[in-house]
């Protein structure tokens, strides 16, 4: 069960999106900041911007497992997704920000990416208990992201 407010406030701001009609699922939970078009911006485009980053390396050997290929990927296509999603968010010069909190499911593969206050926590039903699939990304507990948001020319804001 996957839901952007479980457990908490349910925010005006906070746009997600799901689509589990391709090869794997993909739950986004972005949660704007100063607004709420960049995390709508985030929320329409990391899905596609996802597919073309996985696709990026081309077709897949006949004898390679689809699944281990699929692992493999993954990562490097998450941070790349991320990172055209920010760079076309930039280009329209609005001043606001999102937190992004990616799951993505295929088989018995869960992998889970997040920049920011946002969680992702599974819940598998009655007499399981919830399992944390990320941590909390604040400025307030990690030091070295003050550290280097500052260090970049930015501001840090508890």
């Amino acid at each position: 069960k996957w839901t952007p407010a479980r457990g908490g406030r349910a925010s005006s701001r906070a746009a997600s999106t799901a689509d589990t009609s391709i090869e794997f699922a993909m739950f986004g939970l972005f949660d704007g900041h100063g607004g709420k078009a960049c995390g709508a911006h985030c929320a329409e485009r990391f899905l596609p911007e996802l597919l073309i980053a996985l696709d990026s390396e081309g077709a897949v050997e006949s004898d390679a497992n689809i699944e281990d290929e699929f692992e493999r990927r993954l990562p490097e296509a998450l941070r790349a997704a991320f990172s055209a999603v920010d760079l076309d968010f930039l280009k329209q010069d609005i001043h606001s920000g999102a937190t992004a909190t990616i799951t993505v499911i295929r088989g018995r593969c869960i992998v889970t990416a997040a920049v920011g206050d946002s969680l992702a926590i599974l819940d598998l039903g009655p007499g399981f208990p919830a399992i944390r699939l990320s941590h909390e990304h604040r400025l307030d507990t990690l030091q070295s992201e003050r550290k280097r948001i500052e260090e970049a020319g930015g501001e840090a804001r508890p």
